[in-house]
């Protein structure tokens, strides 16, 4: 299954889609790895890519998600 093209949205929109479970983070995940894939060799404007994810399981488990989850700044 090819994940919905999420990539456009804003990081508030994104964030809402995936607490309404309308699109899972993994779906979302895959999605900018995707467009990163495809767009990085051009800009090579990431070094350094981190791949995990766990806000699925915070929300099968019904625990409380802040309105940023999914989105990811370190």
């Amino acid at each position: 299954m090819v994940p919905p093209d999420t990539t456009f949205l804003t990081a508030s929109q994104l964030a809402a889609a995936i607490r309404e479970r309308r699109i899972s983070a993994v779906e979302a995940m895959e999605a900018r790895l995707a467009r990163i894939a495809w767009v990085n060799p051009l800009l090579n404007a990431i070094v350094t890519l981190d791949e995990e994810a766990a806000a699925d399981l915070a929300i099968a488990r019904g625990e409380a998600i802040g309105p940023l989850t999914g989105v990811r700044h370190r």
